[in-house]
């Protein structure tokens, strides 16, 4: 008699499998309590055979860090409702408990990620407001020469809106760690924080502003244009698929052959003039002496120090933006690592928010004084623009922009060689290409198999 493959029967046995690993391995026992860090994931296994992980160093970065923790604190909050997050929820025979970020500082962080559409206003006000060959010299990672074209801010609101999603994901990241408690946070996600980035998040957590209606108003004239980033979960998922071919259909990086800068980030020409309207209030003037000017002065400071940051020790991760890049570069739902051709979208976007916020902070319109930043000068304004380029903008500088575009640059190339993605289909896998249908469940998470 012919026998044939029962699903039913084959999921049985993944199971019973799965539960026999659970009983026998010392991670689950009788008070345990097991931390995913990356030598607990089946996907490193086979982390030889993706060279974009291989290259990012991810594998190392992540090592002795709990990555469910790490993958939840990226999070951005729900806006109204300000319920508790758990950021780890511990086996029930854990003798510890639940990592939480309590229901007051949800609302705190929510209330801060708002106003980051209005700190990103005034820096794309900054880009129209400068000269097409300062703007040569921003996109040029070259210190001593420019680049054929200038750095551009991107067309389509929709790539906005998912580059400004990033950076409140990096905040919320940030905000959250500044929060947890002293113990947990070294021992769960070594993240040291310094004391530049603590004073800040002192002077903008602290700040009076929240006490009075700040957190309930705070960015109230832009919340049209905010407020469905934190209603719509799905940006999560379109922010991995971010479109950067130009109005022809193709990619134009490689137009000019002298430039040797691949930016896919300023694909999209031209840039958001009306995009927001009569909101749109870029001089600062109607916040001027204001609580609200003092936070968004405040959170503007803490972008600036994040992509200052040096390495400590020769270890790009002590950077907490390259750590950031490390959670994107895992996948929670698929317990793996990210494929070169995924990743990159995220590279492209942190690279313009960097040269977006440093931009800022070389010649601002607008002066900050919280900060001891002063309005740019009418004159001398390449000489001011190179003290911070030289320093974090241009490739050999050992700030997080150049992990960042060096790590671009060759995930492109290793996008070539990227295995089809494959989805798990309750017991089926389809091969994004060539259409073939397999038989059989190869999901990482089995978890997630025996739920289907």
């Amino acid at each position: 008699m012919q026998s044939y493959w029962d699903p039913a029967r084959a999921k049985a046995g993944y199971k019973g499998h799965f539960q026999l690993i659970k009983t026998h391995s010392p991670l689950y026992g009788k008070g345990s309590c097991p931390v995913q860090t990356s030598g607990s994931s089946s996907s490193d296994e086979h982390i030889e055979t993706k060279p974009m992980a291989r290259k990012s160093r991810w594998e190392a970065m992540l090592k002795g860090r709990d990555r469910e923790l790490l993958s939840a604190m990226i999070e951005i909050p729900w806006l109204q409702g300000g319920q508790s997050h758990v950021l780890v929820r511990r086996d029930p025979d854990c003798r510890e408990d639940d990592v939480v970020s309590t229901s007051e500082d949800e609302r705190r962080i929510a209330a801060i990620l708002n106003l980051v559409d209005p700190m990103m206003d005034w820096c794309e006000q900054t880009v129209r407001s400068t000269s097409r060959n300062i703007l040569r010299w921003v996109r040029s990672v070259k210190l001593l020469s420019s680049s054929p074209e200038p750095f551009q801010l991107v067309r389509q609101p929709s790539s906005t809106r998912k580059y400004r999603y990033l950076q409140k994901k990096l905040l919320a990241f940030v905000l959250r760690a500044y929060r947890l408690d002293l113990v947990v946070r070294r021992r769960l996600t070594k993240i040291r924080l310094s004391t530049q980035l603590l004073r800040l998040l002192d002077r903008l957590w602290q700040n009076q502003y929240w006490d009075s209606d700040g957190q309930q108003t705070s960015g109230a004239r832009t919340t049209a244009v905010v407020s469905r980033d934190f209603i719509n979960p799905s940006l999560d998922e379109e922010v991995d698929r971010i479109d950067h071919t130009n109005d022809h259909g193709g990619d134009d990086e490689n137009d000019d052959e002298n430039d040797e800068e691949t930016d896919d980030e300023t694909d999209d020409r031209g840039d958001l003039e009306g995009e927001y309207d009569s909101d749109d209030d870029c001089d600062g003037s109607a916040y001027a002496g204001s609580g609200h000017y003092e936070v968004l002065e405040l959170l503007f400071g803490l972008s600036v120090a994040l992509f200052e940051e040096r390495p400590i020790d020769e270890r790009s991760d002590s950077m907490l933006a390259v750590l950031f890049s490390s959670v994107l570069g895992y996948s929670k739902t698929r317990q793996s690592f990210l494929q070169a051709r995924d990743f990159t979208t995220h590279l492209s976007a942190l690279i313009y928010n960097q040269r977006l916020v440093l931009l800022e902070r070389a010649l601002p319109v607008r002066a900050y004084p919280g900060l001891g930043i002063e309005a740019r000068p009418r004159s001398n304004q390449l000489q001011r623009l190179n003290e911070v380029r030289k320093r974090f903008l241009v490739t050999g500088s050992a700030s997080s922009f150049d992990e960042f575009f060096n790590l671009r640059n060759y995930g492109r190339v290793a996008a070539q060689s990227d295995t089809p993605h494959s989805y798990c289909i309750g017991t089926t896998t389809a091969s994004q290409y060539g259409g073939r249908i397999h038989r059989h469940c190869l999901c990482p998470n089995l978890d997630s198999c025996q739920g289907s």
